[in-house]
């Protein structure tokens, strides 16, 4: 979801730098498929990693016996 939205708002900033004018040696940005859908892919890898393991070392740990511990 947060990609879609970075990648919207990417594209609304590109698209709106692209209605200032030429200038002389600067190419205007441009957004490529291929580089939009790694980025998305990447970033999603990224956060599913990073919730995935310390979820499962969490679960792998002993549950507190709330009636024992005085």
């Amino acid at each position: 979801m947060s990609g879609g939205i970075g990648m919207g708002g990417a594209a609304l900033l590109m698209f709106m730098m692209s209605g200032v004018g030429e200038v002389p040696g600067f190419d205007p940005p441009t957004m490529s498929f291929m580089s939009a859908t790694l980025a998305i892919g990447t970033l999603a890898i990224a956060g599913i990693v990073a919730g995935i393991y310390p979820a499962r070392k969490a679960a792998m740990l002993q549950p507190v016996d709330a009636l024992r511990a005085e």
